[in-house]
């Protein structure tokens, strides 16, 4: 059967950090999304919960997106 499921929305967005501006693949998962996907982080961590419950504002950011907005700056 089933185990788990996660609910996936995805959108072309332009995110911002600072004076820097990037167009990218944007998608709304739940928490469960990485063992869904039997995927796994290469650092930081991924959504809670917890986030997911209290609909806070939290990002997960791949490769791309950190080099081309934050350089070598730790986001």
């Amino acid at each position: 059967g089933v185990k788990a499921a996660s609910p996936m929305t995805n959108g072309s967005y332009v995110v911002i950090y600072q004076n820097k501006n990037w167009t990218t693949s944007v998608s709304g998962v739940s928490y469960n999304y990485l063992d869904v996907n039997n995927w796994s982080m290469k650092s930081g961590r991924f959504l809670s919960e917890k986030n997911v419950q209290n609909r806070e504002r939290v990002a997960v950011v791949g490769k791309t997106v950190v080099k081309n907005l934050f350089g070598d700056e730790d986001p």
